[in-house]
Order: structure tokens, then sequence, then C-alpha cells
């Protein structure tokens, strides 16, 4: 009767031999495994969870490559995938493999999922030079139908940042009020419009918006309209933004109040700009329209210098000389005051100071 430790030590040394053997054809293993692995793959993709998904494609594209080398459909396909999930990640030179896959590959079937899925990682880093050149060699026909309104979105875009207003404005037209994009598009309209100066139809599109800057770019539509009344009875909105949007705010608001001789709020608004950027020469100007028209003489003599010492020969340095001659009057200085209106004679850009 065998040992019984004997036949345990032996059915080990068995398995061992076992797994051994097993391991030695890996290539065995391989075959049975890249399309499962495919197949799991493009699930994970589909669901978005493109991590899993380009480890599984990347799998499947080592194991096509031994069993069928770089020429096969199937590698074809899962290098594309892995590409397309790189480019959904934002790794690091995606865009550029996505480039040399289409130059290797340019009859594959995923070329213009590539293609716009790099455009769009261009377009969220608005590089919109290089987003329009990829979107331009698109078919709308190409696009799939969950991204036929991003696509819609992002071209126009990157067409009214090219100027090319008119086929802007049609992308955009084609997003459907039902669309998640839709304010997003009504917004990009009405700012196509603002810059085209029809305020009055980008007041339209950016009612219909719902974009975080309507109060800003509404309370600007009217101000260029010269609705003053309305941007200073709207003042409160610029509480709702920081930076050199919460600057250009609180500057259309002073010039609004300046222009209803609300002077007070004038002054008042324009300090909150002038913390917020530096001044140039237009504000030092404006800066010191305000304190003229308060009667702070010597106040606005140094605002005016201000604007005068930025050097130009403009229609602003003139004007800004005329101001401060008055002021240098009121203040009792004739000599000064004689000498600047002297300097505001000499320049031709307004007849009415010389």
């Amino acid at each position: 009767m065998l040992d019984f430790h004997f036949m345990t030590r032996y059915r080990k040394l068995f398995s061992a031999i076992a797994v051994c053997a097993f391991l030695s054809v890996p290539s065995l293993l391989s075959a049975q495994n890249w399309q499962e692995n495919m197949k799991e793959a493009k699930q994970l993709y589909i669901n978005k969870i493109y991590p899993n998904a380009q480890s599984l494609f990347q799998k499947a594209s080592s194991q096509i490559r031994e069993e069928e080398g770089t020429s096969s459909r199937a590698y074809e396909e899962a290098e594309g995938y892995r590409l397309l999930c790189a480019v959904k990640l934002s790794q690091r030179g995606a865009e550029a493999q996505a480039r040399s896959y289409i130059r290797k590959f340019p009859s594959s079937p995923l070329v213009p999922k590539i293609r716009f899925a790099a455009a769009s990682a261009y377009f969220e880093r608005e590089d919109y030079g290089r987003a329009l050149d990829l979107m331009e060699e698109l078919q709308p026909s190409d696009i799939d139908k969950d991204d036929r309104d991003r696509y819609l979105l992002e071209k126009g875009v990157c067409l009214m940042k090219d100027f090319r207003t008119v086929e802007a404005q049609n992308h955009l037209m084609e997003i459907p009020e039902k669309s998640k994009l839709y304010g997003q598009a009504q917004y990009y309209l009405g700012y196509s419009e603002y810059q085209e100066g029809n305020f009055a139809n980008a007041l339209n599109y950016f009612l219909k918006s719902g974009h975080p800057k309507v109060p800003l770019m509404v309370a600007d539509c009217h101000f260029m309209l010269k609705d003053y009344l309305y941007v200073c009875e709207h003042a409160s909105d610029m509480n709702k933004y920081e930076g050199a949007e919460k600057a250009h705010f609180a500057r259309i608001i002073s010039e609004s109040a300046y222009a209803l001789a609300r002077n007070n709020d004038a002054e008042k608004f324009f300090k909150v700009y002038t913390e917020q950027k530096e001044l140039s020469k237009a504000d030092n100007f404006f800066s010191g329209m305000l304190s003229y028209e308060q009667g702070n003489w010597r106040e606005a003599i140094g605002k005016f210098e201000s604007c005068i010492q930025f050097g130009d020969a403009d229609s602003l340095t003139q004007n800004a000389l005329y101001r401060q001659a008055r002021c240098l009057i009121e203040e009792k200085d004739k000599v000064s005051a004689a000498e600047a209106f002297r300097k505001a004679s000499e320049m031709d850009f307004n007849p009415e100071v010389k």
C-alpha cells in the first residue's frame, strides 16, 4: 500500500508539471482570447469606461499582432479603438498618434470617429484652428447620431472663430430645441450677432440660451443700444462675476450712470472697475471726466495727465489737454492752462477744440 504522504507529494509534483506544460503554450491561449477581449472592451467603450476598455484593447492588439501581424483588419480595429480611448482620456500625444493612425490606415471605418474625437480634444483646448482642419475633412454622414449636435456646435464655434459667420450660424441653427446643446448654440448665435454689431438680434438669442454669461451679455447689448437705464437697473448682476468679466460689467454700469448724470454711481462702479485691472488711456480719460463733472479739478488734472502721458497724438490726447486746461483755469493756474490750450489747438483731431 502506497504511503499517504508519498501520494500527496506525487499529486503536487504532477500538478506542477501540468501547470508548466499549460504555460508553455501561450500562443494557443492568445488565439482563444483576443476575440473575447475585443468583445468585452467594446462593451466597456460603449459604457464610457475608457481606462478599462483601453487596457483590454491594448491586450487584444498585442495578441493579434503576434498571431496575425499588423496588416490585419482585426489589428487595425483594436489599435483604432485603443487610440479612441487615449483621445477621450486626454492622454499626452494622443492627437499626434491619431493623425499617424489616419495616415497608416486611411480606409479604416474608425477614421471618422478618430478624426472627430481628435477634433473635439483640440476644441476643448481652444485650439480652434486644428479642430476645424479635422472637422472640414468630415461629412455629416460620418458622424454618429448621438454626436451630431456636438459636431454642429463645435464646428459652428470653430467657423465663428475663423470669421466665417454665415457658415457658423448655419451649423448652429441646425441644433434642435430639444437638444441639450440648444442653449449653448443660442449663446454662440447671439455672440456672432454681437460681433457683427447686430445687438437687437443678439439680445433675442442670448435670452434663449440660459448661459451663465447671459446677464453680462444682455446688459452689454442694452448698453450698445444706449439703453443706459436698463444697465443701471441691473447693476446687482455684476456680483455674479469675477475678474475681467466683473471689470467689464462695472465699466458699462459706470458709463451708463455717467450718461444718466448719476455721477456718484458712475464713480462708485468705476472704482470697482479699477480694482480689477490696470487702467488704459481711455480709462484714465473717463476717470478724469468723472472728476471733472463733480468739480474735483485737482483730481481731474492728474487723471487727464495720466491719459496724456501715454504719448500718442490722437483725439483722446487733444480732448484731455483741453479738459485739463479748463480744470487749470478753475484752479487759477492760468499759465499752465494757456500751455495746455496751446498744445490742444496744435492738434487737428477735434475741430471744436482748436
